[in-house]
Parts: C-alpha cells; sequence; structure tokens
C-alpha cells in the first residue's frame, strides 16, 4: 500500500494514506509480535541432545540415520 500511494502523485490524501498504511502497517507488527510470544510461551521448548551413534562413527555429507525420539511416554522413530 505504502509503495502504491508513493508512485500517485503527492497531493495531501496520498500523503494522509500512506501515514495511516504506516501506522497500520506498525499496529499489525506489534500485535504479531505479542501473538507470537505467547504462542511461544504455550508451546515450550524443545531440545535435543545426541548420544551417540551407533555402528560406525564416520559421519559423511548425504547420509542418512535412523533417529529415535522419546518425550515422556510419546515416542517416535524417523
Amino acid at each position: 500500500m505504502v509503495r502504491a500511494y508513493s508512485a500517485s502523485p503527492g497531493s495531501r490524501e496520498a500523503r494522509e494514506s500512506m501515514t495511516e498504511a504506516g501506522k497500520g502497517y506498525k499496529e499489525y507488527t506489534e500485535n504479531m509480535c505479542v501473538l507470537e510470544n505467547e504462542i511461544e510461551n504455550q508451546l515450550g521448548e524443545f531440545r535435543i541432545k545426541m548420544k551417540g551413534l551407533a555402528g560406525f562413527a564416520r559421519l559423511c555429507a548425504g547420509d542418512q540415520y535412523e533417529i529415535f525420539m522419546n518425550y515422556g511416554r510419546q515416542r517416535w522413530n524417523a
């Protein structure tokens, strides 16, 4: 919106609209930051700790590994 208003002639209405668009963008950004923080607080933190590799311990680019993850009683195999 700001780009469109800045391309138009420098009338008073265009400047007012550009100011309103800037305020709306700032308000929207602040609201999104608040929502993002709330979601992060509710989701918590996910940490992964590697215990080691089974078998040969040479890592090479393109290698694929089987991953086992535990979270409480839940277990995943990827």
